[in-house]
């Protein structure tokens, strides 16, 4: 990678810095997003695709603690949004 950047020119480099500063911003973004997200206590929990309420209640018992699980089925065919 190293002799590639040498060979390229200073305008493509500049041209390359800058689109990995906009890839930044936009992954901090979204990360400053999430952690609010998750400060509310709001998150969500795609299930679509999911082929049955067992695999669904496996990915939900994975993604929160045992003692803030939901007390009610979901619908595996919807997003499931836990507060």
């Amino acid at each position: 990678m190293g002799n590639e950047l040498r060979s390229l020119k200073r305008v493509e480099l500049l041209e390359i810095i800058a689109e990995q500063r906009k890839q930044i911003e936009e992954l901090n973004r979204k990360l400053a997003e999430a952690e609010e997200r998750l400060e509310a206590g709001c998150f969500t929990i795609d299930l679509r695709g999911v082929s049955s309420v067992s695999e669904a209640r496996r990915i939900i018992r994975v993604a929160l603690t045992e003692d803030e699980q939901p007390e009610t089925d979901s619908d595996p065919g919807q997003e499931e949004t836990v507060q």
